[in-house]
């Protein structure tokens, strides 16, 4: 096919083109990225053109005759996932985009103008990009069932011309605006869809056990997130390093090391966690309900503190730590077996914290103990300090310390470079290698609302 050979040719071109280098200057580094784009554009727009026709020539009503079914093909995306190894996801995406932007075909297999028409063209011609093609569909679709023809051409012919100079960001909130003014019944509808389409999908577990998670939300939903992450962003933290042993101050920094995102994701979880727990508990409003985890491991495993436990359920495993930690949680029991995976116990909860001994435990922390950190009582979990199986500590008020998620998987840690200890019946952070008694700068921190007639300095 001639078109076919044109395309090869090019692509053995693109082959021996070098993209600027190190050598290049700045006016040319940019103007190669810029040419790079618009050709990227165009080549995105026909591998949409092509994912749609693949998926017309396979649609249901062909049958045996289709396209996929005749290559042997369950339907179109799994024909292109299989031919261009990609993901099915992805060319469910391409076709999804691709037919959108697609033109209409009359029973005498004249070309009719599709759903957009203008931005069909403009994506053809490379002029919009991708990410901006979605956005204004999305928008145009969003309105369609409400707003009047003219008012949608006009809609697309704006939102059209806008996404040929401006950035995605930009047009984002044009769009919001013409979604506005197209929409005549105001907000009802869209949260009547938006609620009809919240949706919670767990992925595939990955090799090294952990998971995605896709989700899509209202808008409310989403408000409510934002809200609450913004209301416990992270504050100032303390560092200090344990491997100097003249350095015994604790210091202001810039960042602990986790992410802006990984701090989103302790929150929410942190607080998902204390919604469980308090259901557990039947203190959240409605009766205690049996949520927990069932890890498995064998009593050999436990006993070396080597090897794993295998969660009921779940193609993945947790180190010996993790389920120590996730014991003092409360959502989680040990299934012990032998070698040969015969049970041998089921471990009860006498080694958790009551209730009323977290309770307690908030009214004296006031939150997480570890300096510097702002996480509140309510994402905490009771911590062992003489740690239950392996130093035999008790559960009790003495033994306890509030800790949230993140610095409970710290103190826990294998080669873990902290511990706690108390002196005094006061608990103190101090480096593992340390000898002596701590000092008054090693003592763990309570939370300055809980503290009373001390200066505000000792709560840091």
């Amino acid at each position: 096919m001639e078109s076919t050979a044109r395309v090869r040719q090019a692509t053995d071109v693109l082959r021996i083109t070098s993209a600027a280098d190190r050598r290049s200057t700045d006016r040319d580094l940019l103007a190669d990225a810029q040419a790079w784009e618009e050709l990227g554009r165009l080549v995105d727009a026909r591998r949409l053109a092509v994912a749609a026709e693949v998926e017309w020539r396979s649609r249901p009503g062909l049958g045996s005759d289709g396209l996929a079914a005749r290559e042997e093909q369950k339907g179109g995306k799994e024909l292109l996932a299989e031919r261009l190894l990609i993901s099915t996801s992805e060319a469910k995406r391409r076709i999804s985009l691709g037919s959108a932007l697609a033109p209409r075909w009359s029973f005498t297999d004249e070309p009719l103008p599709g759903r957009a028409p203008m931005l069909a063209d403009a994506v053809q011609h490379g002029t919009v990009p991708l990410e901006s093609a979605r956005l204004i569909l999305v928008t145009l679709d969003s309105a369609r069932r409400r707003a009047a023809d003219e008012d949608l051409e006009a809609a697309e012919a704006l939102l059209t011309n806008t996404a040929r100079t401006a950035p995605v960001d930009v047009l984002a909130v044009v769009a919001q605006m013409w979604t506005q003014a197209l929409d005549p019944d105001g907000a009802e509808p869209d949260e009547k869809e938006q609620r009809r389409k919240e949706s919670l999908k767990l992925g595939r577990l990955r090799l090294d056990g952990s998971s995605t998670l896709s989700a899509v939300i209202s808008a409310e939903t989403r408000a409510e997130i934002e809200a609450f992450l913004n209301a416990h962003r992270r504050g100032t933290t303390f560092v200090r390093n344990p491997d100097d042993g003249e350095d015994l101050e604790w210091h202001e920094a810039a960042q602990d090391g986790r992410t802006r995102a990984q701090h989103h994701s302790d929150a929410l979880w942190s607080a998902f966690r204390a919604g469980v727990r308090a259901e557990q508990e039947g203190t959240g409003g409605s009766p205690a309900s049996p949520h927990e985890v069932i890890t498995v491991i064998t009593i050999d495993e436990l006993e070396r503190r080597q090897g794993a436990g295998h969660p009921d359920g779940v193609l993945a495993r947790f180190s010996v730590p993790t389920v120590e930690r996730l014991q003092c949680s409360g959502t989680s029991r040990l299934l012990v077996t032998d070698l040969s995976g015969e049970p041998l116990a089921l471990g009860r909860r006498t080694r958790l914290f009551s209730a009323a001994q977290k309770k307690a435990l908030a009214g004296r922390d006031g939150g997480c103990a570890w300096p510097g950190c702002t996480a509140p009582s309510a994402w905490c979990e009771a911590h062992h300090i003489a740690w239950w199986n392996r130093d035999g500590g008790a559960t009790d008020l003495e033994n306890g310390v509030l800790l949230c998620s993140h610095h409970h998987h710290l103190i826990d840690e294998p080669m873990s470079r902290w511990q706690i200890v108390i002196h005094h019946h006061e608990r103190y952070l101090v480096p593992q290698l340390r000898q002596g008694d701590p000092l008054p700068k090693h003592r763990m921190q309570r939370h300055r609302r809980h503290v009373r007639g001390r200066p505000a300095t000792e709560a840091a």
